[in-house]
């Protein structure tokens, strides 16, 4: 992700709609899967980024996070997350329960070789969740700029997770309700007013307008659907799968 990017996110992830969205369907999966107050289980956020998914994470166990960026770092530790660490070289110094990848996997141009070493930082039996744009005909100059390798289908994630050792236990796109209005979007982005750069063009959609409470809410409410199964389409993926025994 670019650089000007960071304190955009830092300034808005709290309350813009896809972010306080993605965070309620997130923390209804953990919840379904993680009971809290286990403060011995240990989650690490692989690419946590400015933090804004650790709050969620940390009801569940004792978190931690690690990113390519310093600057991300310097805004995690400004939400009071102290035990973030740069990501190159980084060893977890125990065996962890849950590794998260919210948005990541998709930066990562080897993918069998990243999925290959999380699982070797994981117990067995230990749990992976991840989140990833869906669809690559849903491509845009947003894809360019976040330098993103790919956008996946459901069955390309889970075949990269199958493929390197886990076992998928769900796999459901999200997304799902505003997702005509988001093609549409996309497809205009296409054809982008003369003069109009990459990054005016994602930071637009960063904006927090008036219409955002309703778009919070709907986009949250996808976490009761998903409670009940998974959904057909949307413009994102959740996967969770596990390390076998």
């Amino acid at each position: 992700m670019d650089a000007s990017l960071y304190h955009k996110f830092y300034e808005v992830e709290d309350r813009h709609w896809w972010f306080a969205g993605r965070r309620a369907i997130v923390a209804g999966e953990l919840a379904r899967r993680l009971p809290p107050g286990a403060p011995e289980r240990r989650i690490l956020d692989v690419g946590c980024g400015t933090g804004g998914m650790l709050p969620i994470l940390a009801p569940h166990g004792r978190v931690s996070g690690i990113d390519m960026e310093p600057l991300a770092l310097d805004y995690c530790r400004r939400r009071g997350f102290a035990d973030v660490a740069l990501q190159q070289g980084f060893v977890p110094a125990q065996p962890l329960d849950v590794i998260t990848l919210f948005d990541v996997l998709e930066h990562v141009p080897d993918e069998a070789g990243f999925l290959r070493l999380l699982s070797g930082w994981l117990k067995p039996g230990g749990l992976i969740v991840i989140t990833v744009p869906a669809f690559p005909w849903l491509w845009s100059r947003h894809d360019d700029l976040n330098h993103h390798q790919r956008r996946y289908r459901r069955g390309q994630l889970v075949g990269a997770l199958t493929g390197n050792g886990f076992r998928v236990e769900r796999a459901s796109y999200f997304n799902f309700l505003l997702f005509p209005v988001v093609v549409a979007t996309r497809l205009l982005e296409r054809a982008p007013k003369p003069g109009t750069t990459a990054e005016e063009e994602v930071l637009k959609h960063l904006t927090i307008g008036r219409l955002n409470g309703a778009l919070t809410r709907l986009f949250g409410a996808e976490r009761h659907l998903l409670g009940v199964g998974d959904l057909p389409w949307g413009v994102s993926l959740l996967a969770v799968a596990r390390k076998p025994e």
